[in-house]
């Protein structure tokens, strides 16, 4: 009954423990308010899920709701629930997923007691809480997935704790974003987990700030979020090895791939040419140098958010195929942005880029870019001049900048630009014919004035050719007065 108002239903749980033969309660969003302190009889054996989250419940979690040993799934997150972290919760013995996120526990993580008895435990959400890092966390030997994002975690944690981690070889999942954790270990960050998915986003991981090697052993990772994770390394060209697509988005909807605001070097890797279905790129605020390679447009063919801003790129390309790719009416829907201010662009805006017609938003500022700016049906409606701000050499609408005086300027100098080609070309071909002559003079005459073998054999040469063309000339004279 997700999106059911029960604002004014007081009596909601007792209605609910009429049915003995419920098995799944899921009141998402309801606004409940409040839980009902206690219940005289608990009648839920059959209930396998109760999920309450996103309600507003400002109190503490009741001791009712741990004698449900049936529970499977146990959903509270995103309440407002508070008081000491519930150890009571080991008594759910059945339990694969816990929501506890949100919650205002005092003393954050408590020591669990008995936490082992989670053993069937595959799923744990304890986000949004406080305080320092749960040493218990290694005895939960089946859990899948880990949730401890927005915790506020910091300082160190110790090689115990490390250790226990070790010891979760089925997790799968692993969110501590938004947390700034210093590891004993620090090589790697943390152990070798077979992961799908790593969330490290806003994540400051100390003292050794870059991307764990291990990545490389994780064949079926899915899920990747590394953005603001202080990486100070050239991205490397493993990381996606085995991967056939990354997905990084929070929504778990868009394949996403989102590594921004770190101090990521060199050039753009060709291996994400591989990640054929990224939805957004965002690779913006690092230090990638070069050129954009044109792969983007035309291996990541579902690419609609590319954002690249605040690098060093120097060169502009055309990234999408033009007339050869065929656009769906899917993909002309989509909205498409296309960020890439502040980088070292130069030359002018291609005029390709003014018959693109599903672009909704472009950003150019603040590179080197120069010339008009192209006519086009849709650049047109992009009268923000914002759009080109930073580029003082553009002209031409949406700028208050006219292009007539630019266009006689750079007239000008073409024409003395060719001006000055042409005299290169004449004094080059006049140093050539010189070069040549003092060359093949000094090769043959050179050679005879140094070598008397060879003057001999040279005028002897030219005798003995005399001789022949003077009979051959007698010869034939004698043959023509015969003939008269």
């Amino acid at each position: 009954m997700t999106w059911v108002s029960f604002t004014n239903a007081a009596n909601w749980l007792q209605d609910l423990n009429a049915l003995p033969h419920v098995q799944e309660i899921e009141l998402i969003s309801c606004d409940l308010g409040t839980f009902p302190r206690s219940l005289s009889h608990v009648n839920f054996t059959s209930l396998t899920t109760l999920d309450l989250r996103g309600n507003y419940i400002n109190s503490t979690i009741p001791d009712w709701v741990f004698n449900i040993t049936s529970l499977e799934f146990l959903y509270l997150g995103g309440n407002d629930l508070h008081g000491f972290f519930p150890d009571s919760v080991t008594k759910l013995t059945s339990l694969k997923a816990l929501d506890l996120s949100g919650s205002v526990f005092q003393d954050g993580f408590m020591q669990v007691t008995h936490i082992s008895n989670l053993c069937k435990l595959q799923i744990l959400c304890l986000s949004s809480l406080s305080g320092s890092f749960p040493d218990w966390l290694g005895n939960i030997k089946n859990l899948k997935s880990l949730d401890l994002s927005s915790n506020s975690l910091c300082g160190s944690v110790p090689a115990s704790i490390e250790d226990d981690l070790a010891n979760l070889s089925s997790l799968k999942s692993l969110d501590i974003s938004y947390n700034s954790i210093y590891l004993n270990k620090s090589d790697d960050w943390i152990p070798p987990f077979q992961l799908n998915g790593l969330y490290m986003g806003f994540c400051q991981i100390l003292p050794k700030p870059h991307f764990p090697k291990w990545l490389r052993t994780q064949p079926t990772l899915d899920e990747l979020y590394l953005s603001n994770a202080g990486i100070k390394e050239a991205f490397p060209n493993w990381l996606p090895s085995g991967l056939r697509y990354l997905y990084l988005s929070d929504n778990k909807i868009t394949e996403s791939l989102h590594l921004s605001h770190n101090n990521l070097s060199g050039q753009i890797p060709h291996c994400l040419k591989s990640c054929t279905e990224l939805a957004t790129l965002d690779l913006g605020h690092n230090n990638f140098i070069g050129n954009i390679p044109t792969w983007i447009g035309e291996s990541l063919l579902y690419l609609k958010t590319l954002s690249l801003r605040s690098n060093a790129f120097t060169d502009m390309w055309l990234f999408i195929k033009g007339s050869e790719l065929e656009y769906t009416t899917r993909q002309l829907s989509m909205d498409t942005l296309i960020d890439l201010s502040n980088n070292y662009l130069s030359g002018n805006i291609p005029e390709e880029l003014a018959a693109l017609n599903f672009l909704n938003h472009l950003n150019l500022s603040y590179n080197n870019l120069s010339g008009r700016i192209p006519n086009g049906n849709q650049l047109q409606t992009f009268t923000d001049s914002s759009i080109y701000a930073g580029n003082p050499n553009l002209c031409g609408p949406p700028l208050t900048k006219n292009c007539t005086l630019n266009i006689a300027k750079a007239g000008e100098e073409e024409q003395n630009e060719d001006s000055s080609k042409s005299r290169m070309e004449t004094l080059w071909l006049y140093t050539s014919i010189t070069l040549g002559f003092i060359i093949g003079f000094w090769a043959i005459c050179g050679s005879l004035l140094l070598q008397q073998t060879w003057r001999t054999s040279y005028f002897r040469a030219i005798d003995n050719m005399f001789d022949k063309l003077y009979v051959m000339m007698v010869v034939t004279v004698a043959k023509y007065k015969r003939k008269l």
